[in-house]
Parts: structure tokens; C-alpha cells; sequence
């Protein structure tokens, strides 16, 4: 530890010296400080709370235009990806974090951060989905024509064909099986 270094004074459960760096004019951490004693719950509780809410802010401004002026997708999304499967604990909470905020932000140009569709875009493809689907429903539930019938007896009559074959073909097997069977006892 360096001399100009401070840590606080307080001893954790385990009987070691408090690694926290950050300490007040007394010498202690939020979590020691003797004179303001701190609910940890209370503040754990509060910074999940922070950090589970997408915050588009956390980037920079200066930064956030500058990727998108100068730097192309695939290279801010390989850097992320290289973040994501490293070790480092800290890079990898940070890229997510930076991917949750771009989620939350939307796309850019008021297109969607996935698809790069416009809303517009969105509600037309939405109204030919649904046209397909009103059209799959009705040819479910239309009484079926005459090709389908036909179609239905000819995979009938393949389906008895294929029967047919199959119990010759058991039949010729048992043969062979009976005659095996009185060579080897010869």
C-alpha cells in the first residue's frame, strides 16, 4: 500500500483489515463509520434498484455521437462481444450494461435497434401478417374441395400399397428364417 493511500480503519467478519478505499475524515467506509451507521441492506437495495433501470445517460453524450459518426456497428458490436466473453468481470457488466442502454434508446433515426424497421414499416409488415393469417384461418375451416378428397385416396391407396409390400416382405423374411432354421438343424 502506498503511503499517501487510505483505507479504512474498521475490521470486516473475518477479522481483516476493510479493503475500502473511499474513507471520510475519520478514517472509515459508509459501512463502518461508527458516528453514521449505514443500513446495508437499505443501500444494496437502492443501487440494484439503479442498476436494473436502463439509463441512456450512462453513455456519454460526446461518446454516444461520435460512435455513431465515426465508428461502424460491427466494430462497436465486436468490441462489445470481445468484453462479453472475456474475463474481466468489470468490462463484461459494463457492455451489458451498454446494450441494455442501447435496447432501452431504441434505433437510430426512429428505426428499431434490431430490425432497422420504421414504425411505419412495422404496422404495414403487421397488416400483411395478419392478412396471411385471416387467409390460413379460412382455408382451414372452408369445407374442402374435390382435390382434396381425391388427394386424401391416393394417399389412401399408396398407404395399403406400402402395407401390402411391407407384410410380403415379413412374410419372405419368416421363409428364410424357417429354412435357415432347418439347414442349421440338418
Amino acid at each position: 500500500m502506498n503511503a499517501g493511500e487510505r483505507r479504512c480503519k474498521a475490521t470486516n467478519r473475518r477479522g481483516e483489515r476493510c479493503a475500502a478505499r473511499v474513507v471520510n475524515a475519520a478514517g472509515y467506509c459508509v459501512a463502518h463509520d461508527p458516528e453514521k451507521p449505514a443500513d446495508m441492506r437499505a443501500l444494496g437495495k437502492r443501487s440494484a434498484e439503479a442498476r436494473r433501470r436502463p439509463n441512456p445517460a450512462r453513455v456519454h453524450p460526446g461518446l454516444r455521437d461520435y460512435l455513431r459518426e465515426n465508428v461502424s456497428p460491427a466494430e462497436v458490436w465486436q468490441a462489445l462481444k470481445l468484453a462479453l466473453e472475456g474475463a474481466n468481470e468489470s468490462a463484461r457488466v459494463s457492455a451489458s450494461r451498454v446494450l441494455m442502454d442501447a435496447l432501452a434508446e431504441g434505433g437510430v433515426d426512429g428505426r428499431c435497434p434490431h430490425c432497422a424497421m420504421t414504425e411505419e414499416d412495422r404496422r404495414s409488415e403487421a397488416v400483411a401478417v395478419r392478412a396471411k393469417l385471416d387467409r390460413l384461418i379460412e382455408t382451414r375451416t372452408r369445407p374442402r374441395k374435390r382435390s382434396d378428397h381425391q388427394l386424401e385416396h391416393a394417399v389412401s391407396a399408396r398407404t395399403a400399397e406400402l402395407q401390402r409390400e411391407r407384410d410380403e416382405a415379413k412374410r419372405e423374411r419368416d421363409e428364410m428364417a424357417a429354412k435357415l432354421a432347418e439347414f442349421v438343424t440338418e
